[in-house]
């Protein structure tokens, strides 16, 4: 047998130091044999975290940036052996980074989320749950960081706890702000033997610290149960010693599954059933994992080949017009910035959103609520024209004719931004421009990196707007506003995020005033 135990004084803080002749564990009213004693310390304890991201409307604003911050603050705290995966909820479930020790891939996930919608608060619980319950590891937990109540009808409250009972991992639970579910979310995490935190809707990072500071100071205990393993529920009780005062903890466990030979009277029935059901469950896995195979390479190459149509329909006539104009380039390269992931804010003044517009309806744009100026990303493509950014009530730079365009060998430039402010700038000219670390491909070239492709990002001038092109592949990212981007028209102080570095445009003639 195999608890995960948390001592924890008056305060809740943990309490470090305990031995195993502390500790004196009962099946029921029978003391059992304590076999070792670890601390969460010890390299070979490793840690399992499903992060659960409430992303619905609820979120928007200071909740969710917040929440983001807590979430990568914890990320990058985690050991060199643990890991974690993210999952978001509004009125759908999303799986945002798979389990991975990848801390740059999480980081990202985190901070490409945005809110609005719905809440699946219970589905997403049972999904994190089933999740983590699937993994191996030492140690496990989840963490809830959610606003909201449940408005989902398609998984119940009870069907949530039931999971969590079996999933074998304690649920920290923050609510942020009094419209989170208290009572679905206390009851959450007492059956999973968790915590409940109930904090302001600025304060996720206390909460979550809070959290990170309870998981180190864990204890792995491994005893020799009385009982045998025929999958029936007991029920463990342990005794400690801390300084002189005693405390305990009772909790329900499962001897294990019933071995194969153990079969039901009169004929071997069981071992058969198991038999048959594993070969089944195995068939299941084999045609899944077929299906996902196919449906990733399947996507890879229809991604390809609107990749090379798009190059021969629109980025080639394009060469040619500016063959005429030659593209200046910047006196030394970027300065190189600290590889420290930011992560992205959802508002970049008061009053200011970003949403992304998954379909290219009119309507949907003008049925958006918003308190002040809204950009919508429309990032539905066809084969043969990349998308065009709308906006929402943002005035509109005045279209520079091609004829000032050829004068001025520019019609927009890059800005660095870097932590001190502006850095290099770059004019564009008539393009295509290529950003990437390849001195020999690029117009701009930036430090090389794991996040930097040798061509990450193509622009090019079409009808007097430049078009981004993201061409790092599926495992790096180009951001524009913060949100993960394949195309879009850029528009004046749009921030185009590659790795570490960022460039912030500037739309020549247009008096709007940008930060850096």
């Amino acid at each position: 047998m195999r608890a995960v135990v948390s001592a924890l004084d008056g305060g809740g803080d943990p309490i470090a130091g305990l031995g195993a002749g502390a500790f004196r564990p009962f099946e029921g009213e029978t003391p059992i044999t304590l076999n070792r004693l670890a601390p969460a310390s010890d390299p070979d304890q490793r840690l399992s975290v499903a992060l659960i991201i409430d992303v619905s409307s609820n979120m928007q604003g200071a909740p969710l940036d917040a929440a983001k911050l807590s979430a990568i603050a914890f990320v990058q705290g985690l050991g060199p052996g643990d890991r974690a995966a993210v999952f978001a909820f509004n009125d759908e479930v999303m799986t945002v980074v798979p389990f991975t020790l990848d801390r740059d891939a999480l980081t990202y996930g985190i901070a490409s989320l945005g809110a609005e919608g719905g809440s699946a608060l219970f589905e997403a619980a049972q999904t994190g749950l089933f999740a983590i319950g699937a993994v191996a590891a030492e140690r496990k937990a989840v963490i809830v960081l959610t606003a909201s109540g449940n408005t989902s009808q398609r998984v119940t409250a009870e069907r949530a706890l039931g999971v969590g009972q079996d999933a074998g991992a304690p649920v920290f639970a923050v609510a942020l702000g009094p419209a989170a579910d208290e009572a679905f979310l206390s009851q959450l995490a007492g059956v999973t033997m968790g915590q409940y935190r109930a904090v302001g809707e600025n304060d996720a990072g206390v909460a979550v610290r809070e959290v990170a500071t309870v998981l180190r100071g864990q204890y792995v205990l491994t005893m020799t149960g009385s009982g045998i393993a025929d999958s029936h529920r007991g029920e463990l009780r342990l005794i400690a010693d801390i300084a002189g005062s005693p405390a305990g903890a009772v909790a329900g466990f499962r001897r294990g599954p019933a071995p194969n030979a153990i079969t039901e009277p009169g004929g071997g029935e069981g071992s058969s059933t198991l038999a048959s059901v594993g070969l089944i469950a195995l068939v299941v896995l084999v045609v899944l994992g077929l299906v996902a195979a196919g449906g990733y390479w399947g996507g890879r190459i229809a991604r390809d080949i609107r990749v090379v149509r798009h190059q021969r329909d629109v980025v080639a006539p394009n060469q040619q017009r500016a063959a005429a104009q030659p593209l200046p380039r910047p006196v030394g390269p970027l300065r190189t910035v600290p590889l420290t992931p930011l992560p992205a804010m959802s508002v970049a003044s008061p009053g200011t959103s970003m949403a992304l517009d998954p379909s290219p309806s009119d309507s949907r744009a003008s049925s958006m609520p918003s308190a002040g100026p809204t950009v919508l990303l429309d990032r539905s493509s066809t084969d043969d024209e990349p998308p065009a950014a709308t906006s929402g009530t943002v005035p509109a730079a005045t279209p520079t004719s091609a004829a000032r365009g050829a004068e001025s060998n520019s019609i927009g430039k890059f800005v660095e931004k870097t932590p001190h402010g502006r850095g290099q700038t770059y004019e564009l000219g008539a393009g295509p421009i290529v950003i990437g670390s390849s001195p020999r491909e690029c117009t701009i070239v930036l430090p090389a990196g794991p996040d930097v492709a040798p061509a990450h990002v193509r622009i090019w001038l079409r009808n007097e707007k430049y078009v981004m092109h993201h061409a790092g592949g599926f495992r790096r990212r180009t951001l524009v506003g913060g949100q993960p981007t394949d195309w879009c028209v850029l528009e004046h102080g749009d921030e185009l995020q590659i790795g570490p570095h960022k460039l912030v445009y500037v739309e020549e003639g247009n008096q709007r005033p940008l930060r850096f």
